[in-house]
């Protein structure tokens, strides 16, 4: 089928085994054309006449030199004749100077059988340019046309020029064509017509037409064109002939005809890849590669080829690190820790706490000596079983401070130490005794019959019973007989005898009349007092809803009016949303006996309608914001559902009845029921078990909490017996101890002092204050029990009037309690000043945050009824109720936001990853994004903006939405008219401080001296400036004159030369008041790579970097760290709000080790609503902390 023709090539040279065109030379002498298969017709000349023609002749055409060519004379008609013998000609191809191609034009072809073109035949006559390469190129028809041919050139004095003449004959066998240059593709014995390659018995396999010349379609091939290609070729494509794919293989597929799939372990085109060794087995897909078994423990992705990412590790990577590795990474095949542990784990997978008495990072750290048993917490080196005797401090490092020693540093020593020192374990006064003291406690006096130093003196013998003072000596019970003085040592004359005796008589006779006198009153008083009953609290003023609430919150006390046998009550309740409000209609019939505060008999005020609401029995909490939404636009929203809340007036409250109790009660109308209060056990100095509290049970967890009043005077010593009894670690206050004027609570607790409180010692030995709340430590023992633990949280920033401003701060705080690593052994006792609205509100929420966390929903109104039947109106009033839907939604978003440092960085990189669980498709940084836009509350800080309205104000301020609120603005010193000054400024809070720093605007002109007068009342020693000083901006005003001095009003301000640093400046500016005389030194940073078109700095480095020498700065000069730094760009929100939150995720960063950046952003935008409201910002702060944590901190250190 194939080769079927002979190659014609000079010299027997090799030919294109497709086309059979010579390779690299010309035809063999007896053939031409493309493919030498055309028969070359050799003439016959006139040698003896011309013998220079021989040269056209010869075959060379590529040898077209004019001194290789032939040239006629300038004759007439110039005309060259060769004889052809009795032969078909096809063809005639001559080749001439390029040079001479215009003179050649016109040229004539010309047969005969005749010696000239007489009665001769004309073949061809020129009538167009010739080809510029010189060559003309003349097809005839098949035929004889004479035995001579002539070229003539017609005209005078012409020169025919001719370098090569071919002329061709018939095609050979099974080609055709005019040149001969198509082969022929009949079905044998077939021959094919030499013209035009007509096959009258059709075409061979791959060939389809009249001529057969047209081979199969690409997807085709053999007879007739009717086989498909095999479906292994590549691209469906195949030889037209034998069907072999010519374009190779399908993926997968080898073989002339791509029908065997790859051998093992290969695949794709060819098979010419290897499966990947990470394949189980080695084996894939013959076309894929994809591992057909799986992967190896520690890969993944189709071609096994991907390692598991830093988080996950084995068998489809399904396992994850241990959370106890550093960074949360592992090696991705055995999980095996790459980075080491985490403080407080070792081995290779972490899984092991740190043994023998370490902790820490690498658990290199041992535990302190001076621990109990010298045990301590792996993480953090925290004592669990506290201190060894003389010892303090959560690692018991520090030794008693003075004056205090012993187990807990609870004792101390004693008065009669010399210089007051004792030895921190024993006791032991270092330096001795006072006189009158034994060694070596210096608490035991000296026995009776001596005295003086070291007690080594005898009583004088005078002295009666030889008895004396213990640290002078001086006589005890006065003298023997005979001798007077305070020693006794002075011998009595006969006469002062006398005179002594009548003294001692006289002085008995007066102490006897003066006791007679008094019980003579007191029989009086008794006999003339009445005997009726003291007025005794009525069930309604005890259970009316909402009467109860402002006992607490605002002391509205509550009045009887009583006519005949029936008694209106009224009671005024005041709310936030709606003032004070009158509630009248409720009469209640007196039996005269009904004295007692009563627990029966619910009384429910209800509007006409409000049965019909429907209160689900559980909330999805992915529906409780939309549920939330409804209730807003619902008409009574929240209101309608609250009132429908239960009174539990069936319980008794006997104990709080009792004549001895009511003493103990804060207000007399909010009383602990019987069923559910705690019983303390009685004590030597009181019969009494009652104390204002009740156990709440929690989710799963029966009597997890116990609500109490705050202590009063009268009961802070069974408070703290109630505190031991049941082995409480955590208590949480939500009062402060005075409000609007008015005690809310005694200070039951020590400063540094031990304090004795009925059998127990008490001492604070920690206080840390945070912004929105304080925590305080103290050791408590009882007798010579073991010293206990107990924290005390103490949240701050609930006033009295309901509700805290937003639940931000009193999220945190609960998140703080939640997450404190101390276990809890006994139940939470959380109180207030009445211990049911504030206390109620706490409860609930740290409830509700468990229900939601283990099962998905949450049911607040079944939660706060059954906190009613534990105890009094627990959650008091309507906004209180309203606040922990809003607080449940924050709180669940922010315990989804907080990371510790060990995960934050498997955090962050989820953070850009698409979550799976959002329809949206959104990544988890925009989800939360999101969320954190559509936290709201009702109550804000915008509510009081009016000082920032005030005509005179207006102009003050560059952006007219970004004002100044009046609970968060800085006060400033009037001006010297005495004109109140304002500037569009407010405070920012950190974790710690909630005024840590001043976010304002870039000065105008009519703000530079309220600008600089502001800094000197905050004596702040930091300003950062976030925006350029060339600004655009005409209402831009630069403060400060470079390297020189500039007067702003009585405000002097000299500025030294800038030291530029990597993307920032700094200056130091010295401040001058020329009325007071006050200087102050403020140093400034000017950030100075953020374009003007950007939401965000340009460089991540530079800009901690800056932080970095900031928070070097403060800690090396500022004298007052509560000052605050003044932090402005143009607007006083935008790129100040972005600095303030990564400053303080830092500072929490270090302090806690933690991150929840979407938190600081909240407890901004309380004061500054318009902080980070960008994505771009938002994703820089968690950009920017996981760049500190990686260039700037070791891990461990952080």
């Amino acid at each position: 089928m194939f080769c079927k023709s002979k190659c014609h090539c000079k010299s027997s040279a090799s030919c294109d085994t497709d086309t059979g065109v010579c390779l690299g030379t010309v035809c063999e002498n007896s053939y031409m054309g493309p493919n030498c298969q055309q028969r070359k017709i050799v003439p016959k000349y006139n040698q003896k006449n011309d013998k220079k023609l021989s040269v056209v002749f010869d075959g060379n055409i590529q040898n077209t030199k004019a001194t290789h060519c032939y040239h006629t004379q300038h004759t007439k008609d110039s005309t060259v004749s060769m004889w052809v013998g009795k032969v078909k000609i096809k063809r005639l191809v001559i080749y001439t100077l390029q040079s001479e191609i215009k003179l050649f034009q016109n040229f004539k072809v010309y047969a005969s059988d005749r010696k000239n073109i007489s009665n001769g035949t004309l073949l061809y006559e020129n009538s167009h340019a010739i080809n510029p390469n010189g060559i003309v190129d003349i097809n005839f028809p098949l035929s004889k046309y004479g035995n001579r041919l002539f070229i003539v050139l017609p005209g005078n004095n012409r020169k025919l020029n001719l370098c090569e003449v071919l002329i061709g004959g018939d095609c050979n066998s099974g080609w055709f064509s005019e040149n001969c240059s198509r082969e022929c593709h009949c079905k044998r014995p077939t021959k094919c017509n030499s013209t035009n390659g007509d096959c009258l018995g059709g075409c061979i396999p791959g060939w389809k037409g009249s001529n057969c010349y047209t081979k199969c379609s690409e997807d085709k091939y053999g007879e007739d064109c009717q086989q498909s290609c095999p479906s292994g070729c590549l691209d469906g494509v195949c030889h037209h002939i034998t069907g072999y794919c010519t374009n190779g293989c399908q993926p997968g597929y080898i073989g002339n005809q791509c029908d065997r799939v790859c051998y093992r372990h290969t695949y794709g085109i060819g098979c010419n890849k290897n499966c990947s060794e990470t394949c189980i087995d080695q084996l894939c897909h013959h076309e894929t590669g994809n591992c057909t078994k799986g992967c190896l423990p520690g890969f993944k992705g189709g071609h096994c080829l991907a390692k598991c990412n830093r988080h996950t590790y084995g068998y489809q990577c399904t396992r994850k690190c241990s959370a106890n590795c550093l960074h949360q990474t592992c090696n991705h095949i055995n999980g095996r820790c790459i980075n080491g542990c985490v403080p407080g784990y070792q081995g290779h997978y972490c899984n092991s706490t740190c043994s023998n008495n370490k902790y820490g990072f690498r658990c290199l750290n041992n535990c302190s000596k001076f621990c109990v048993d010298q045990e301590c917490n792996h993480v953090n080196g925290h004592c669990t079983k506290y201190c060894n005797p003389g010892y303090q401090g959560q690692r018991c490092d520090t030794s008693c401070e003075h004056p205090f020693y012993g187990s807990g540093c609870m004792t101390v020593c004693s008065e009669h130490c010399v210089d007051g020192k004792c030895h921190h374990v024993t006791g032991f006064c270092n330096k001795g005794c006072e006189p009158g003291y034994l060694n070596p406690l210096c608490i035991t006096a000296c026995p009776r019959t001596y005295f003086g130093q070291d007690c080594s003196k005898k009583c004088n013998h005078t002295c009666y019973n030889q008895t004396c003072q213990h640290f002078n000596g001086s006589c005890l019970e006065g003298c023997i007989l005979g001798y007077t003085g305070t020693h006794c040592s002075k011998v009595i004359q006969s006469g002062e005898q006398s005179q002594l005796d009548m003294f001692h008589i006289l002085t008995a006779a007066l102490v006897a009349n003066i006791i007679i006198l008094i019980l003579c009153v007191l029989c009086f008083r008794y006999f003339r007092s009445p005997k009726t009953q003291p007025p005794k609290l009525l069930a309604e003023q005890a259970f009316a809803m909402g009467t109860v609430e402002h006992a607490e919150e605002s002391d509205h006390l509550m009045s009887d009016q009583t006519n005949g046998g029936l008694r209106l009550t009224a009671s005024l309740q005041s709310s936030s949303n709606h003032g004070l409000r009158l509630q009248f209609g409720i009469m209640e019939v007196l039996d005269g006996s009904n004295a007692d505060i009563q627990c029966e008999d619910e009384i429910i005020y209800m509007n006409v309608g409000e049965n019909d609401i429907i209160i689900p029995d559980s909330i999805p909490v992915d529906e409780l914001q939309s549920y939330i939404q409804n209730k807003r636009n619902f008409e009574g929203g929240f209101g309608a559902e609250y009132r429908r809340l239960s009174q539990n007036t069936e319980a008794t409250c006997k104990a709080a009845n009792l004549q001895e109790n009511k003493a103990k009660n804060r207000y007399k109308n909010i009383v602990a029921y019987d069923h559910s209060r705690v019983i303390l056990e009685k004590c030597k100095d009181s019969d009494s078990d009652y104390i204002n509290a009740n156990y709440i049970d929690g989710f799963n967890k029966p009597k997890k909490y116990i609500a109490s009043q705050g202590p009063t005077s009268a009961i802070i010593t069974d408070f703290w017996q109630m505190l031991w009894q049941v082995n409480c670690t955590k208590l949480v206050m939500l009062t402060n101890l005075i409000e609007t004027g008015k005690t809310k609570c005694e200070k039951y607790w020590p400063d540094k002092e031990v304090k004795i409180s009925g059998d127990l010692k008490i001492r604070c030995i920690r206080e840390q204050n945070f912004s929105d709340f304080t925590i305080r430590s103290f050791f408590l023992q009882k007798g010579e029990e073991p010293v206990r633990k107990l924290d005390q949280f103490h949240f701050t920033s609930w006033s009295d009037h309901g509700v805290p401003p937003t639940p931000t701060g009193l999220v945190n705080f609960m998140m703080k309690i939640r997450n404190d690593s101390e276990a809890e052994t006994g139940p939470l006792v959380v109180h207030c000043s009445a211990g049911i609205g504030r206390s109620g509100t706490f409860i609930a929420l740290d409830f509700l945050m468990d229900e939601a966390l283990h099962q998905g929903t949450i049911d607040i109104f079944g939660c706060v009824n059954r906190m009613r039947k534990a105890r009094l109106n627990m959650v008091q009033i309507e906004d209180q109720y309203e606040f922990i839907y809003f607080a449940l939604v924050e709180s669940i978003f922010l315990q989804q936001t907080q990371v510790t440092i060990e995960n934050f960085p498997s955090f962050y990189q989820k953070l850009n990853e698409e979550n799976e669980e959002n329809v949206s498709c959104k990544t988890l940084l925009q989800q939360h994004f999101q969320e954190l836009q559509e936290l709201e509350y009702p109550h804000t800080s915008q509510e009081f903006l009016e000082t920032a309205k005030l005509k005179n104000n207006l102009n003050k301020t560059r952006v007219k939405n970004i004002l100044a609120s009046d609970l968060y603005r800085p006060y400033l010193k009037p001006a010297p008219d005495g004109q109140p000054r304002y500037i569009n400024a407010v405070y920012l809070p950190s974790h710690e401080n909630p005024r840590n720093y001043i976010a304002t605007q870039m000065p105008m002109k009519e703000t530079i001296e309220d600008f600089w007068q502001m800094v000197c009342d905050i004596q702040s020693s930091t300003i950062v400036m976030l925006n350029s000083d060339d600004s655009m901006d005409e209402t831009c005003c630069k403060y400060w004159k470079d390297d020189g001095e500039i007067e702003f009003g009585h405000i002097i301000v000299h500025s030294s030369k800038a030291e530029e640093k990597t993307d920032f400046m700094e200056r130091i500016l010295f401040i001058q008041n020329s009325e007071t005389g006050k200087q102050l030194s403020v140093k400034q940073y000017q950030y100075t790579s953020w374009p003007a078109t950007s939401a965000v700095p340009n460089n991540t480095v530079s800009f901690l970097h800056m932080i970095e020498e900031i928070k070097q700065h403060i800690q090396q000069t500022q004298t007052n760290p509560k000052a605050p730094m003044v932090v402005h760009c143009l607007n006083g929100a935008e790129r100040s709000g972005l600095f303030c939150v990564v400053f303080s995720s830092l500072l929490l960063l270090q302090k806690e080790r933690t991150v929840n950046i979407p938190y600081i952003i909240r407890t901004m935008q309380l004061p500054r609503p318009q902080v980070l409201t960008d994505l771009d910002q938002f994703k820089f702060c968690y950009t920017a902390v996981m760049e500190y944590i990686d260039r700037f901190q070791a891990y461990g250190n952080v």
